[in-house]
C-alpha cells in the first residue's frame, strides 16, 4: 500500500479551498510592498538554473511567489521549479532552492 502524502504547507491529506483563501488573506496582509519588493530582489528570477535540496537534477524556475507564514518573521520566496529530465514542476522552499554554480 502507498504511503499517504500531506500537503506541506497545511498538513492535510487533501486540498481544501476555504483554508487556502483564509492563509492568503493573512499572508497578504502581512506583506509590504516594501518587504516584498526586498526580498524579490534577492529571489531566484524566473529562467534561473537551479539544483533542489535532494533532487538529483537540476531544474530551472518557471514561477516565484512571495509568502509568509506564521511564526516566520519575514515572508520568503517560493519558487515553482521544473526539472524536465524527471518530468515534473513542483513547489518549493527558498530554503530548497541554490542557484547552479558556474561551470569552473
Amino acid at each position: 500500500m502507498a504511503a499517504l502524502l500531506c500537503l506541506r504547507r497545511t498538513g492535510r491529506y487533501c486540498y481544501d479551498l476555504g483554508d487556502h483563501v483564509r492563509r492568503l488573506k493573512t499572508e497578504t496582509l502581512a506583506l509590504r510592498p516594501r518587504t516584498v519588493q526586498h526580498v524579490m530582489r534577492a529571489a531566484h528570477h524566473v529562467g534561473t538554473p537551479v539544483e533542489v535540496l535532494g533532487e538529483s537534477h537540476p531544474g530551472i524556475v518557471i514561477h516565484v511567489g512571495i509568502g509568509w507564514e506564521k511564526p516566520d518573521p519575514y515572508p520568503a520566496a517560493w519558487y515553482v521549479v521544473a526539472t524536465p529530465a524527471l518530468g515534473v514542476c513542483r513547489a518549493h522552499g527558498a530554503d530548497e532552492v541554490e542557484s547552479v554554480a558556474p561551470p569552473t
